[in-house]
């Protein structure tokens, strides 16, 4: 299928069900989005034969001019950018995705001091990792919804969606899944996104326990970072943080709170500040890449974010039942 060839983690959400998807006429590419209000906003990057990004582009944005929507293209990577460069939109710079690079990963050089000593103690705690995937995953998936579920509890108590996975045992069932387990019991969980030729590798639905011991998840991602090292993956994706609150943008508090979604779904402690999250990634010394929003802009711009919000944080059964044909 395309997602075979594909180069952006975030490609893989199209297999949640919660997005349209507009394909190119050979159906060797497509897009997905969702429309909330004017706003009809694409998630990510196009997907597929990068020849028929351009085209696709162009036929999505003669949908929205048919139907009076806003065409909104939501976490684009800075080197697409020229694909909308004749749409007379603006881009506005939403925040980094942490890429870790492997190729010269070292335990002890690329992680921060404190990194290490949490990892090294909680190698005392008898915390043993594993990748499960296939049958043994379908087994394995009333204790990941256990974990899951006290997760919800702990947090927020609401699924998210649109650009981040929630839990969902056919979404699950796709991918392998990077599992810690203590004393025999599964305590936290990532379903693992991948993109081809081992390029990259991301985390979604990163879910712990509250019985979990503090910085467990940090515990899965060191291990899931030297595995996916020892097979010969390029990078891992550690996710999306918003801008620093103290960036000078007029925009921070919005983004902000449309980052706020993916925080609460990879946060290692209680506290819901979103510099915190970034300084958490920090500690893994990431590479930043950026991503930006391209849209109408202007005074349609904090309306487009609020869409977006609504997005990313709608219920499960809202989400299953407003999905649309494709």
């Amino acid at each position: 299928g395309i997602l075979t060839n594909t180069r952006d983690v975030r490609s893989n959400l199209v297999l949640l069900g919660d997005k349209r998807i507009l394909f190119s006429p050979s159906e060797n590419s497509f897009l997905m989005y969702q429309i909330y209000g004017k706003s009809w906003a694409v998630l990510g990057n196009p997907v597929g034969n990068q020849a028929e990004f351009s085209d696709l582009v162009w036929s999505f944005r003669a949908l929205c001019d048919r139907y009076g929507g806003w065409p909104v293209f939501y976490l684009v990577d800075g080197n697409q950018l020229s694909l909308y460069k004749d749409f007379n939109l603006s881009y506005e710079h939403l925040g980094d995705d942490a890429l870790i690079p492997l190729k010269n990963f070292s335990f002890s050089e690329s992680l921060s001091p404190e990194l290490q000593q949490l990892y090294q103690q909680l190698q005392t705690t008898e915390l043993d990792f594993e990748v499960i995937e296939g049958d043994a995953l379908d087994r394995l998936m009333p204790e990941l919804e256990a974990v899951s579920n006290s997760w919800l509890t702990t947090h927020d108590n609401n699924e998210h969606g649109f650009s981040s996975g929630f839990f969902d045992p056919y979404y699950i069932k796709n991918f392998a899944c990077a599992v810690i387990r203590l004393n025999h019991r599964v305590i936290a969980f990532a379903v693992i996104l991948e993109t081809s030729e081992q390029q990259e590798v991301g985390v979604d639905l990163m879910r712990f326990d509250q019985q979990a011991p503090a910085n467990s998840m940090d515990f899965l991602i060191i291990e899931l970072i030297q595995l996916k090292k020892q097979q010969g993956y390029q990078r891992v994706n550690l996710g999306f943080a918003p801008p620093s609150k103290d960036q000078d943008h007029p925009l921070v508090p919005l983004l902000n709170r449309v980052g706020e979604f993916m925080y609460q779904s990879t946060q290692t402690t209680n506290t819901r500040d979103n510099d915190a999250h970034r300084q958490w990634m920090e500690m893994y010394h990431p590479v930043w890449s950026p991503k930006y929003l391209v849209s109408p802009g202007g005074t349609k711009t904090n309306r487009i974010l609020r869409d977006l919000t609504r997005l990313s944080f709608p219920k499960t059964t809202q989400i299953r039942s407003e999905s649309t044909e494709t």
